[in-house]
C-alpha cells in the first residue's frame, strides 16, 4: 500500500526530490480529476519521481471529507497531498512568481498536469497556455488535460452539486466514477 504524506506548503521550505504534480482545487475528486491526477502518477512511475497533488483549498467548499480525499488519492497511486490555502499572499502572486518559486524552487516540478480550464496567478490572469510557456523556461512539462465528458456533458464541480441539489445521485455517480457517500 501507498503510503500518502500530507503536507500543508508553508510546512515544506523545499523537496529533497524531483516531483510530478497535479494542480487544482480538487474539490471532488471527480473523473475529471482523476484524469489531471494519473496524467501526474503516471509521469511520475515513468521517471522515478515523486507524484503529488497540490490541492488549493478554500474554506468549506469540499464536496468530500478530508479523510475521503486522502483515501482515495492514496489508492490513485499519489505519493504525497500539498494543500495551499488561498489566502490574500497567494492571490496575490504573479503568475510568474507561482512558477518559479513554487513549481520550480519549492516544489522542484518536472512535470505539471492540469485541467483546461486552470487558472492562477494574480486575479486569475493565468491559463493552462501561459502556464505551459512559464513553464518551459525552466525545463518543466506540462500537460492539458481536455475536458471529461458524460453524455455530452462537461464533468465539474458546480454540476456535482446541482445533481446534489436535484437528488439526482445517478448522474453523481457517474460524474465522481463512484458512489456518492454522506
Amino acid at each position: 500500500m501507498i503510503t500518502l504524506k500530507i503536507f500543508t506548503l508553508n510546512e515544506l521550505n523545499t523537496l529533497n526530490c524531483e516531483t510530478s504534480i497535479a494542480l487544482g482545487c480538487f474539490d471532488g475528486l471527480h473523473i475529471g480529476h482523476k484524469a489531471v491526477i494519473d496524467a501526474a502518477v503516471s509521469f511520475a512511475k515513468q521517471n522515478s519521481l515523486q507524484s503529488i497533488v497540490y490541492k488549493l483549498e478554500r474554506a468549506d467548499d469540499s464536496l468530500i471529507p478530508r479523510d475521503e480525499t486522502v483515501e482515495i488519492l492514496r489508492s490513485w497511486g499519489v505519493n504525497a497531498l500539498v494543500t495551499q490555502t488561498l489566502d490574500d499572499k497567494f492571490m496575490n502572486l504573479s503568475c510568474e512568481e507561482f512558477v518559479e518559486e513554487y513549481l520550480r524552487n519549492r516544489l522542484r516540478s518536472r512535470f505539471v498536469s492540469v485541467g483546461y480550464n486552470y487558472r492562477f496567478g494574480k486575479s486569475a490572469a493565468g491559463n493552462a497556455a501561459l502556464l505551459s510557456t512559464l513553464c518551459a523556461r525552466f525545463g518543466i512539462e506540462v500537460a492539458v488535460i481536455p475536458p471529461i465528458r458524460v453524455d455530452n456533458e462537461v464533468v465539474s464541480s458546480s454540476k456535482i452539486r446541482a445533481c446534489l441539489k436535484n437528488g439526482d445521485l445517478t448522474k453523481v455517480a457517474q460524474f465522481l466514477g463512484r458512489p456518492y457517500d454522506l
